[in-house]
């Protein structure tokens, strides 16, 4: 079952809608939705289960004492009829759901209302009524606490219970919902969480003697009352953003937290609706972020069938799937230079209109020419392609001597005039950004002192303006024998203090061991918390057959700063920061000395450090713990965390 939202701990759900939630989502598939805590029609908050073969609302009732509820009954009576009629009026009023017969209309569809009475059995309310209608009532409409046995024993019984009695006539032929419908429904009961289609306004213009049809700048235009824009929260600035890429090459450069790649996705798909008949892709090198893509993407309801969303990696595997060319999935690197090689000789021939690129700073800049070239155009006019990122977290090192992936190749686009700023930090607390932010600035002392040009370059390390108060983050001091305790304390403390739930907990590291020094924090985590019974989830890995999808996790996450690109949590946890210039020795800065090319190494392994850090610090929305194994005399990155959050 899909659980709309998936998060869904802030909502105000009482214990039995929790159990009663905890007991159905496992028993129904994915074609089956329960969206929760919504007013369709203004009057009481109900829990909607979607099932293939109808829908029922269910609102729950708490009274415990059967004397109370016993003179309820003819309220609850009322009030079923009252809402049911404006629940069958709103939604008869899509044509989709409609059908006519003999000059009436009705829907195709079944839907019942039904009260849910947890702490009341069926057997003692049915002894205390005495009316006939109002014993009719309870038995056909209302759920009692035996209904918790049954939902265990056969789920089939209870979605026969739910859909029963339907108040409304429907349709004979009805079958089940497509997915298109489902997105109507849900667009219907609860637009919050749906992005319905655009109306495509069009003017025409003669052309050579032909009519034909075009679009102008202000259908390209995201307006407020545009449901995308409500459903994803968008304030007037990103409206202004999105609406400010044009047609053409367009670059977004913003800080970590500034809602970009929800641009992408509203931007992306606002343009795919109107060009029903063209190609789009969003893409991105991390399948972590892909798959939040994806997940964003159902719920929000966008199910326009031109728009692919994936990997760069998958995206050279299917490129050459579809023209028969055989690869490897565990070597990238070659079968990319297959797609390369394919793509230029003409053998792939599949191209976009759009091309949407996230995190295009840890693209190399073959794989940035690569998807330039999948334009169907290069007439600006002709093609969107829009590329998005932060020069700070270039995790992977892929910004050679101040050149960024789309710098520095005469042949492709320019982004001079054509870039967009992001001057807000949506994401971080006050307190994180400052942190974040002093941070950088100490940083940037030691580029100084290193000879790392960095004063120049304005696109670096970008920080928003934080709005949301929340706790100072902490430095925890300890040992490499401790560390996964100090892991395990901050976790507990976080779910049984401050009522975060797991799910939204992340413990981030850099490496998962370092074998020259016997140094295995992975390991370690997870022994930690399969001894205090902690669910957890692996989102360690890029490769795209490997490791939990980001939709299907369970409990916290256990992730490398790589594997974290893109995501955020409630609550983050940086550990494992041992292995952390280990290799290239770049811990103790008297040691960035000897020859040139020894010295240009440990620059590029400083600056790289320094961005790994700034991730992983900027995942987390309002909860931030560093756990660290070396005091500030043993590695330079402990001191600069030290002095950040001690000023």
């Amino acid at each position: 079952m899909i659980i709309i939202p998936q998060e869904y701990q802030d909502l105000e759900l009482s214990k039995p809608e929790k159990v009663f939630i905890s007991l159905i989502k496992n028993k129904l598939d994915s074609n089956s939705y329960m969206v929760l805590k919504v007013n369709p029609v203004g009057e009481n908050s109900v829990n909607v289960l979607i099932l293939p073969r109808g829908v029922c609302f269910l609102e729950t009732v708490l009274f415990e004492d059967i004397s109370i509820v016993k003179s309820m009954i003819s309220l609850l009576m009322m009030m079923k009829q009252k809402v049911e009629e404006k629940l069958y009026n709103k939604l008869l009023i899509h044509r989709y759901f409609n059908i006519k017969s003999n000059e009436n209309i009705f829907l195709k569809f079944p839907f019942s209302y039904k009260f849910y009475l947890p702490a009341i059995s069926k057997d003692v309310l049915l002894n205390v009524l005495t009316s006939p209608n109002e014993r009719e009532f309870a038995e056909k409409y209302c759920l009692f606490s035996e209904y918790k046995t049954m939902i265990s024993s056969s789920i089939e019984d209870f979605v026969d219970l739910l859909l029963a009695n339907p108040s409304y006539p429907y349709s004979a032929d009805w079958q089940s919902f497509d997915n298109e419908s489902i997105n109507i429904l849900i667009h219907l009961i609860a637009p919050e969480y749906t992005i319905p289609r655009i109306t495509e306004y069009k003017y025409d213009t003669v052309v050579e003697g032909k009519t034909t049809s075009k679009f102008s700048n202000q259908d390209y235009a995201i307006k407020p009352g545009d449901l995308t824009v409500d459903v994803l929260r968008l304030d007037d600035d990103q409206i202004n953003i999105i609406n400010n890429i044009k047609k053409g090459h367009q670059l977004i450069l913003a800080c970590a937290g500034s809602g970009k790649s929800v641009l992408l996705i509203s931007k992306c798909f606002k343009v795919a609706s109107l060009h029903p008949d063209k190609q789009f892709l969003i893409t991105c090198k991390n399948r972590n972020l892909s798959n939040l893509y994806d997940w964003r993407i159902n719920v929000a309801g966008f199910r326009n069938r031109n728009v692919k969303c994936c990997t760069f990696d998958k995206l050279c595997q299917d490129l050459l799937a579809e023209v028969g060319i055989p690869f490897q999935m565990s070597d990238f690197e070659r079968t990319f230079q297959k797609a390369r090689e394919a793509l230029i000789k003409g053998k792939i021939t599949r191209r976009f209109y759009g091309i949407f690129i996230d995190e295009i700073q840890i693209f190399k800049s073959e794989w940035y020419e690569f998807c330039y070239n999948l334009l169907e155009s290069h007439v600006p006019e002709n093609y969107f392609f829009t590329i998005c990122g932060d020069k700070s977290q270039d995790i992977v090192a892929n910004i050679k001597q101040g050149n960024a992936p789309w710098q520095g190749n005469p042949n492709l686009p320019k982004y001079t005039g054509r870039s967009i700023r992001i001057e807000k930090n949506y994401r971080n607390t006050i307190q994180i950004n400052s942190f974040v932010d002093r941070f950088t600035q100490n940083a940037k002392v030691y580029f100084r002192k290193l000879g790392i040009d960095m004063e120049m370059n304005e696109d670096l390390f970008l920080r928003g303006k934080a709005f949301r108060n929340g706790p100072k983050p902490e430095v925890i001091l300890t040992d490499r024998f401790n560390e996964a305790q100090e892991v395990i304390n901050k976790v507990l403390y976080l779910k049984e203090e401050r009522n975060i739930p797991l799910s939204e907990i992340a413990v981030l590291f850099y490496y998962r061991q370092y074998v020259p020094e016997s140094y295995y924090i992975y390991k370690w985590l997870k022994d930690k918390l399969n001894i205090y019974y902690l669910e957890y989830s692996e989102l360690i890995s890029t490769d795209e057959s490997y490791g939990v999808l980001y939709g299907d996790r369970r409990g916290l996450s256990l992730c490398t700063i790589e594997s974290s690109l893109g995501l955020d949590f409630q609550a983050i946890i940086i550990c494992g920061l041992k292995s952390l210039g280990a290799y290239y020795k770049t811990k103790n800065i008297s040691t960035f000395s000897g020859d040139i090319e020894e010295l240009e190494q440990y620059k590029e392994d400083f600056y790289k450090n320094i961005n790994t850090l700034y991730t992983a610090c900027t995942r987390a929305r309002d909860y931030l713990y560093i756990i660290l194994t070396e005091d500030r005399d043993k590695s330079i990155y402990s001191r600069l965390l030290l002095d950040s959050i001690n000023e």
